[in-house]
């Protein structure tokens, strides 16, 4: 299969607080060749009393294996007038 399509939900508590949040995600990957894919992806947080944060990004990940992956990935956020600009990389392991 050359697409795929992922999603998440779930919440998570702020740090040193009792506050919780709500947080987003979903991802449409493209496999150019195995073992090389692309995404694009949408996420968002949102925080107990105040505006959402909506950021979208994208990246190229790498499987090595059947279970360690390499990835880097930019985005930034939208609908916000304060723009947030960021950039990852990274190992994945898949547990059995």
């Amino acid at each position: 299969e050359k697409w795929k399509f992922e999603y998440k939900l779930g919440v998570q508590q702020e740090a040193f607080s009792t506050k919780w949040n709500y947080i987003g995600n979903g991802s449409l990957h493209y496999k150019i060749a195995d073992p090389l894919e692309v995404f694009i992806e949408y996420y968002a947080q949102f925080k107990n009393e105040e505006e959402p944060d909506h950021n979208v990004g994208g990246g190229l990940a790498y499987q090595i294996g059947r279970s360690v992956e390499l990835y880097l990935s930019s985005g930034t956020r939208i609908i916000s007038n304060e723009r947030n600009h960021f950039y990852a990389g990274g190992v994945a392991f898949r547990l059995p």
